[in-house]
């Protein structure tokens, strides 16, 4: 998926929250670009996971992960019910994921 700037020098995924852009049949590749493209990996989504990280971490889409990591996302960030994104993916049995985030730093 190739992302073109439009007239103003913007592109559809600048600034807009990456979950609402995420659909079950995209590729992690497909959701690099929406990131490298500027989506919104910061904002939370009502009825959904309440962090990007936590959505991504319980899917157990690791290269996703890693690229929010490295986008300098808190590895322990925990909203208002006190979920990590650790707990998520422990709880849905994603083993490397759980190992990638314990290498960032998660916390038990």
């Amino acid at each position: 998926m190739i992302c073109l700037p439009d007239a103003r020098g913007e592109n559809e995924y600048a600034g807009k929250p990456i979950l609402s852009l995420v659909r079950d049949n995209l590729t992690e590749d497909e959701v690099l670009t929406m990131i490298e493209n500027g989506a919104d990996i910061q904002t939370e989504s009502p009825g959904r996971y309440p962090l990007p990280l936590m959505h991504f971490a319980a899917r157990g889409q690791t290269q996703v992960l890693e690229a929010l990591l490295k986008k300098g996302l808190d590895v322990n960030a925990a909203p208002a019910a006190g979920r990590t994104a650790l707990m998520s993916a422990a709880e849905r049995g994603q083993k490397e994921a759980v190992e990638i985030l314990r290498a960032a730093g998660a916390k038990e």
